[in-house]
């Protein structure tokens, strides 16, 4: 059993902020995989299943409590860290840029920070860069709570569809690979679409 997590704000009003980046990507994958989504109250989560081997999931809690649903998944379903995929955005990497990494800290981001409190370091996680605001009067919150400019979209939902497709391919179908091998397989399926664009 494997689970992938796009962390993001609930609600119309934060739907187009890149801090929601996460909910852009597993929204795209759901619809790849053509699986509805449903609230889950016992989660605190919006889930999609696929599959019976893959949950897909949107916290509902807001981005800094995003722990207590990853845990509340985890436990029931009985998926240990390393079958986790957590998709974020972040500030720290340039506009555009894609990142992978098994394990490490949470970088600033409370999401992630929340999400290693309750879980541990050992997951997977997938950064989508929204890099920082050019202006030095605009706080990080007010970026990251910012929505992604007219510019900016197209770029991004390439992105997005590249990183929902790799997921799609090296994660969510491939039920008997090693946790390993499918975290190979994921970073190389994002690197070698990122060199296509």
């Amino acid at each position: 059993m494997r689970l992938i997590v796009g962390l993001g704000n609930p609600g119309k009003a934060y739907a187009r902020n890149r801090h929601n980046v996460g909910f852009w990507v597993v929204d795209e994958l759901a619809d790849n995989l053509r699986a509805g989504w449903s609230d889950n109250a016992r989660f605190a989560a919006a889930i999609a299943k696929p599959s019976n081997s893959v949950v897909i999931a949107k916290p509902l809690t807001y981005m800094n409590r995003s722990g207590q649903a990853v845990v509340a998944l985890s436990r029931f379903y009985r998926i240990p860290p390393p079958a986790i995929v957590v998709v974020s955005d972040d500030i720290d990497l340039p506009f555009g840029r894609v990142r992978v990494r098994d394990g490490g800290g949470h970088g600033g981001h409370n999401g992630l920070r929340d999400i290693i409190a309750a879980v541990g370091q050992n997951f997977i996680r997938i950064r989508i860069g929204v890099g920082r605001s050019q202006g030095e009067t605009t706080p990080v919150v007010g970026h990251v709570l910012g929505d992604f400019s007219q510019q900016e979209t197209p770029e991004v939902r390439t992105r997005v569809e590249l990183v929902a497709s790799a997921l799609q391919t090296s994660w969510a179908d491939k039920a008997s690979a090693e946790e390993g091998e499918r975290f190979s397989n994921l970073r190389q399926s994002i690197a070698t679409a990122l060199s296509k664009v």
